[in-house]
């Protein structure tokens, strides 16, 4: 049983050597510190790569540039990592594992995650020890949560609170919503028609259950159900 156990280990770690890994992170110094800790402290070889904004990324997502992870945070400067995770399609392509590493957490962030298709959500306060669990199980199939980020799904589940599956635009429109956006500017910040906008309103009332902006905001906020904008 014991040699049983010790040749799965064997096998993880040689399904995580020479890594090509990519750390999205708008700030540096966290992004080469994090880079030192993998190339030195984690039980394989690996070639670390940092983007601090979205564009180099994409830009090299057209490159056909491939990763075995990318390790993604939701606040990229004025942009969104989740929002970003589910308008592109082609990065789900080209990383084999995307994990999101940020600071913040609520159920909505992670199941959003998990449903554009995110095999991990860590938080920043990890140690080494569970990146490389969560580096193990991703490469495996599984999705693996921080604990921190368990309990509040646990709370969420112990309180009832009701968090539906929303789709990447619907969760934008709650951000903006939840920001005191207008309908109007909305539509100018995503660059589609005031009618689509409402359209997706009337999704957010159906899925909530809700009849009223005012209504939807204050759930939304209250539950920490928003997603940050910047």
């Amino acid at each position: 049983m014991i040699l049983y156990f010790c040749s799965i280990i064997l096998l993880s770690f040689k399904m995580l050597q020479d890594l090509s890994i990519a750390i999205v992170d708008d700030h540096v110094l966290f992004a080469e510190s994090l880079k030192v800790l993998l190339q030195t402290q984690m039980p394989y070889k690996s070639e670390v790569y940092i983007y601090n904004n979205l564009k180099d990324l994409q830009a090299e997502l057209d490159n056909d540039k491939h990763f075995d992870f990318l390790l993604l945070d939701i606040q990229i400067g004025s942009e969104n990592g989740l929002i970003f995770l589910g308008k592109t399609p082609l990065l789900l392509k080209k990383a084999k594992n995307i994990i999101i590493l940020s600071s913040l957490g609520n159920s909505l962030m992670i199941k959003q995650a998990i449903e554009s298709g995110a095999k991990g959500f860590l938080s920043k306060n990890c140690d080494v020890n569970e990146l490389e669990r969560a580096f193990t199980k991703t490469s495996n199939g599984q999705i693996y949560v921080s604990e921190i980020f368990e309990k509040e799904l646990a709370e969420h589940a112990i309180n009832k609170i009701t968090v539906p599956s929303l789709t990447t635009r619907e969760a934008e429109v709650l951000s903006y919503l939840c920001a005191a956006y207008t309908v109007k500017e909305i539509a100018s910040k995503m660059e589609i028609s005031t009618h689509t906008v409402q359209m997706y309103v009337k999704n957010l009332f159906n899925k909530f259950k809700i009849n009223r902006t005012t209504d939807l905001v204050l759930y939304a906020t209250k539950n920490g159900l928003n997603l940050p904008l910047n």
